[in-house]
């Protein structure tokens, strides 16, 4: 079982504003306050189950969490207010098989805001994933396993289904179904003794019911891989392609297709049993016909953690730790957004794990 809860207070407009450009600040808004929490609970019926020699373990569990519709943290930027989840899931792994079901569903409007629609998102996914086991002979140090020339393989499979209804009309949103989308993901991994590379495709399609945008095809092709350089050095380069095809395009000569292309590497250094560092950057280029879509993006983060105090059974632990980052995006279309925009945070977290 866990549990975690957290609220805030954020003025979104500041000290206000100044609509008219008259010089005078003439528009305030309060200080919101947001709350959040989340709840798991999993259950495992049996730690010693075998079928056929093998070790079966399956798992059960609901979570809960609910993000309020005015929290939001500096400390997590990225995340996504406004949700109410409620999800069951179930989880079998036996010989190298594991198979994953859940079904979820999602509601917004959190705080019931009287001028604001709600919505509702049922998710199901179903995954698959299979690692056999391989025949390995040993070096001729008696130690290290001898891996066949395609290493230790991997193969994964997955179908997510999705459908969001309008449960709350608004002005601008009527009753009813609002889209339905599926994706499809295969992909397979090869890992050697100290490297290994992966490769996935997903197909993605999205049918918009209210006609605010387009239906569309998506298919992305993903490669990454990493080195262990040494003993302290990880090195992790990746490289993605998506292509996100229009299928009912306004016009219907018009070329609304947008591809993307990005392309990363992360670097990973171990100073001391204590002290870790790491570095990465990522370069997105987004380009389409009709002037749909062009522009590139530059990002570069950078962190130094130490392990101050190690946790132990009797005590917790101390990591500390400087993050900093740096965007970039040059827009073809437009001027909006352009300038390069800076985060640095040093924090610290209290970790521990005790033992009754």
């Amino acid at each position: 079982m866990r549990g975690e809860i957290a609220q805030t207070h954020f003025d979104f407009d500041g000290d206000g504003r100044d609509t008219d450009l008259d010089g005078v600040i003439d528009s305030n808004l309060p200080e919101e306050s947001g709350r959040a929490h989340a709840a798991l609970v999993v259950y495992t019926p049996w730690h010693d189950k075998q079928v056929g020699g093998k070790p079966l373990a399956l798992n059960l569990g609901m979570e809960n969490r609910q993000i309020g519709t005015y929290f939001r943290s500096p400390a997590n930027p990225v995340g996504v207010a406004d949700r109410d989840l409620w999800r069951a899931f179930t989880n079998l792994n036996w010989s190298g098989l594991d198979l994953q079901l859940s079904s979820a569903r999602e509601t917004d409007n959190v705080d019931d805001v009287p001028l604001l629609p709600q919505t509702e998102t049922r998710q199901h996914y179903i995954a698959a994933s299979y690692t056999p086991t391989l025949e390995l002979k040993l070096a001729a140090d008696g130690q290290t396993p001898l891996l066949p020339w395609f290493g230790q393989p991997s193969f994964s499979a997955s179908r997510l289904n999705m459908q969001q209804d309008v449960t709350k009309p608004a002005s601008v949103l009527a009753e009813g179904t609002l889209r339905e989308a599926s994706t499809t993901t295969l992909g397979a991994s090869f890992m050697y003794t100290s490297w290994y590379w992966a490769v996935n495709q997903s197909i993605s399609d999205t049918e918009e019911r209210a006609a605010f945008a387009p239906d569309t095809h998506a298919y992305v092709t993903q490669l990454s891989a990493s080195f262990r350089i040494g003993s302290k050095l990880t090195l992790t380069p990746t490289l993605q392609r998506s292509d996100v095809e229009e299928r009912d395009p306004p016009v219907e000569s018009t070329d609304r297709d947008v591809r993307t292309t990005t392309a990363g590497a992360a670097v990973d250094y171990l100073l001391s049993e204590t002290v870790t560092t790491g570095a990465s950057y990522m370069y997105n280029r987004q380009h389409g016909g009709s002037e749909s879509a062009d522009a590139t993006t530059n990002d570069v983060s950078a962190r130094i953690s130490w392990a101050a105090f190690p946790p132990s059974e009797t005590r917790p632990g101390i990591t500390l730790s400087l993050e900093g980052s740096y965007h970039e995006q040059t827009d073809g279309l437009t001027t909006f957004g352009d300038d390069p925009a800076y985060q640095v945070f040093m924090k610290a977290a209290i970790g521990w794990s005790p033992r009754f």
